[in-house]
C-alpha cells in the first residue's frame, strides 16, 4: 500500500491510500475516493472521485468501476473522512476541480 497525496483545487492536500480494486476487502467507514492507476512516472492519473459514508458498501459494486477498468483503473485511492457528508462533498468537489477526472460528468465545470 502507498500514500499518494491529491491536490484539490483550494491548494488543500489530502492523502490517500491506495488499494488493489480486484483484491481489497472494504472497511464500513466513510471517506472519500478515487479511481485511478499508477503511471510509469509514479503518478496517479484520476478517473474518478467520489465520497460515501461506507467504503464496504459503496465500493465492491460501484456503479462507475468497469468504465473506470475499461480506461486503465486499477486503484482506489481512499481517504477516511469521519468529519461528515459536507465535509466529505467538499473535498469530493475540491479534488474534482483540480483533476477533472474524465468519469466525474455531472460535475465537470460547464464553459461559457
Amino acid at each position: 500500500m502507498s500514500s499518494v497525496t491529491l491536490t484539490g483545487v483550494s491548494g488543500s492536500k489530502y492523502v490517500y491510500e491506495a488499494f488493489p480494486y480486484a483484491t481489497t476487502s472494504w472497511n464500513d467507514i466513510p471517506g472519500n475516493y478515487a479511481f485511478a492507476y499508477q503511471a510509469q512516472n509514479n503518478m496517479w492519473p484520476i478517473l474518478y472521485v467520489g465520497q460515501c459514508d461506507s467504503f464496504q458498501k459503496r465500493i465492491p459494486n460501484h456503479e462507475r468501476w468497469a468504465e473506470a477498468a475499461k480506461a486503465g483503473a486499477t486503484h482506489v485511492l481512499a481517504h477516511s473522512n469521519t468529519n461528515g457528508e459536507l465535509a466529505r462533498q467538499a473535498e469530493e468537489q475540491d479534488v474534482i476541480g483540480h483533476h477533472q477526472p474524465p468519469l466525474n460528468t455531472q460535475h465537470m465545470r460547464r464553459a461559457g
